[in-house]
């Protein structure tokens, strides 16, 4: 194909417009860089997500979501384990549920409304020539001082840093929404998130009531999901669900934490691309839209002092190494312990309160999950043998019984 020149060179080019995209380009066009959004599907477009957006992904918005955007307020959580469920409130908001459609095609109207511009093109490639970073799409080229990639984690677009992730490295998820039943079953979770905990290994499901529809799935390691419909399937039906409803659809989400090339000169990753995702619970979006806030900030200081672009990389790595990394290496942490012994952290998860508050204080964005491990690992053993006390307690209730 003969590959036709767009125009002159942008400041920036960012590849998707999702949460990490869209806030990168609303920090740039605010500060009045030429920035060019290229998006594959028109907004808004289907999203597959779970649409829970916390408390500390919205401190980073300075500007609020209206309230026609809005699905539910959050304030607590409902977590099961086995035959095992505890709810715990706090006495401020958590998260928020929206769709996410209409979410990002938001994100994007304020990216436009601050300057930025968009064309729904599928970018191919991108690669640096010289002092200038090229973008083709199946039109053409487009050319800037710089391009922020800010696709999925399973995009070829990845590549000009390194392969796709590994098996260990990424997880999966299915997902399903279904409109609300009469009776409503979910009534109770209008305020609040249900997670269910294993869920296959190294897996939990979720049932988020967002008012019209449910939105129901699964997710795990893909090294260890080996058959993740039959694990939807289980826990549809489970969840009371009518399994000839069930068609679910998946997508890979990037397991964070671990050490990544974020940068190489005149391209930069954000968001899912970038692999940052919590590897407990797999929450994204707070991660996307900060890291696409930090790609804008070390791509402004650069042009702002007149180089080519170039310079901004290693400032975005050691940045985003700080700020984000740094709070996924102990979620990845968190996460592999509590997978690792199940039977110890969920049951008691599932029976103290004490315990999902702190996590939910997580989601809040009051407690970090260092914060997190230390308070747990202080009073591990004080709860494992207060767990051991009840399980005796029940264990010989049962055989009373049943004498």
């Amino acid at each position: 194909m003969d590959y036709l020149s767009n125009s002159e060179p942008w400041d920036v080019i960012i590849i998707g417009a999702g949460p990490a995209g869209s806030s990168a380009a609303y920090r740039l066009a605010q500060r009045g860089l030429k920035t060019l959004i290229l998006e594959k599907a028109t907004m808004p477009r289907p999203k597959l997500c779970g649409g829970a957006v916390t408390e500390k992904a919205l401190s980073y918005l300075d500007f609020s979501l209206p309230d026609e955007l809005i699905n539910c307020h959050c304030y607590g959580a409902r977590v099961r384990y086995g035959g095992c469920s505890v709810s715990s409130k706090l006495g401020r908001r958590i998260a928020v549920l929206v769709t996410r459609s209409t979410f990002d095609h938001f994100l994007l109207k304020k990216a436009i409304e601050a300057g930025a511009e968009v064309v729904y093109e599928s970018a191919q490639e991108v690669f640096r020539d010289g002092d200038i970073t090229t973008v083709k799409t199946e039109s053409g080229i487009y050319t800037a001082k710089v391009a922020i990639v800010a696709v999925g984690a399973s995009s070829a677009l990845i590549h000009p840093l390194r392969y796709n992730y590994k098996d260990n490295e990424i997880g999966f998820c299915l997902e399903q929404n279904y409109p609300v039943m009469n009776p409503d079953p979910y009534r109770d979770l209008k305020n609040m998130i249900e997670i269910s905990f294993g869920v296959g290994k190294f897996g939990y499901g979720w049932v988020l009531n967002h008012g019209s529809y449910y939105s129901v799935g699964i997710g795990g390691l893909k090294s260890l999901l080996k058959n993740p419909l039959e694990v939807m399937r289980k826990f549809w039906v489970e969840r009371g669900f009518p399994l000839e409803d069930l068609n679910p659809r998946g997508w890979p989400i990037p397991c964070g934490g671990i050490n990544r090339q974020y940068a190489v000169p005149g391209i930069i990753t954000v968001g899912d691309a970038a692999g940052f995702a919590d590897a407990f619970m797999g929450e994204g979006i707070r991660y996307a839209i900060k890291s696409g806030q930090l790609a804008a900030g070390s791509i402004i200081d650069t042009l702002s002092n007149n180089a080519n672009g170039i310079l901004q990389t290693d400032k975005y790595t050691k940045q985003v190494t700080r700020v984000v990394h740094s709070k996924l290496k102990y979620a990845l942490l968190f996460a592999r312990f509590v997978y690792r012994y199940p039977n110890i952290f969920l049951r008691i998860s599932s029976r103290n309160k004490k315990v999902i508050s702190k996590y939910l204080m997580v989601l809040h964005g009051k407690l970090s999950y260092k914060s997190l491990l230390i308070w747990l690992l202080v009073r591990l053993p004080i709860l494992i043998v207060k767990e051991f006390i009840l399980n005796n307690k029940s264990e010989k209730y049962g055989r009373e019984k049943g004498e």
